[in-house]
Parts: structure tokens; sequence; C-alpha cells
């Protein structure tokens, strides 16, 4: 715990003490891995998410309704940002999304965060890293010019 501000100073029967607002400390961000990701075909990442993460993930969708989070513009959000109810250690990893960071949580997301609640144990597979991260970097791509174009066009 850490105190943050001083609220006031009271007196009660002639007894002076001060009340103060204790906070959790602050996040520390993730440090972002040291690797290089490989080329990759997006194509094919697609077909490996509609076939093994979309079981779980959508890439919109309501958070607070979904059984895990929604992974369309993932890159660049805070893990834990959504309404999805977050294991404890996944909303206090620290981690901002890069294509990095997924990276490394596809190869053991158990040992990357522990305590995460997700059931996929990860994979040491070249393609099955790859190749999601590959999709993931380009759909994170569209939906930030997406957004660009619209806002750009007063939608």
């Amino acid at each position: 715990m850490c105190i943050r501000d001083r609220v006031s100073t009271q007196s009660t029967w002639g007894i002076q003490y001060q009340l103060f607002i204790i906070m959790p400390p602050k996040k520390k961000e993730k440090s972002e891995p040291n690797v290089t990701i490989p080329e990759g075909d997006p194509v094919a990442g697609k077909k490996i998410f509609e076939g093994e993460c979309s079981a779980c993930h959508a890439l919109e969708g309501d958070a607070k309704t979904a059984a895990a989070p929604p992974l369309g513009k993932l890159f660049g959000r805070a893990a834990g940002a959504t309404g999805f109810k977050y294991s404890k250690a996944m909303a206090g990893s620290g981690i901002v999304w890069s294509d990095k960071h997924l990276w490394e949580f596809l190869k053991a997301p158990g040992k990357y965060v522990p305590g995460l609640k997700m059931s996929y144990p990860g994979s040491v597979s070249y393609t099955h890293l790859t190749l999601p991260t590959i999709y993931s970097v380009q759909i994170s791509v569209v939906a930030v010019s997406l957004k660009k174009k619209t806002s750009s066009m007063n939608i």
C-alpha cells in the first residue's frame, strides 16, 4: 500500500489526527520482451485463429458477457482493460499488448502470467506462434486504420 493524499487534519476531544487516502501502488508496465517476430502469413494466421482461438475469443463483442476477452484492437491496450472479468494475475500483469508480448504469451501463457485463468497451455510450434501473431498485427493495424479513416470523415 502507498499513501497518496492527505485529506484533512481533524480534531476530536482535543486529539488531532490526519486522514489519508490509501491507494495501492500504481501498476508497473511489464517491459517488452527482446524477441524478433518472424515473417508470417496473415491468411494462414486467420485460419489458426478461427480454428483454435475463436472457440473462446472473438474480435469484437461485449466483453462483459463473453467467454473470453475480445482480441480486436489488442495492440496498445493494457491487459485487463476491457469489461471482461480477468484474473487478478492478468489484470495486474502490467502488459500493454504488442506483437512481442503476444509472441511470448502464446508460447506459455501460464508462465508469462502466473495465476492466469486461461486454459490454453501454449505452443512451441513456430507456425502456431507466428501466424496468429501476424494475423493479430494485421487486425490491429486494420482497426487503427479504420478508426483514423472514420474520424477524419467526421462520422
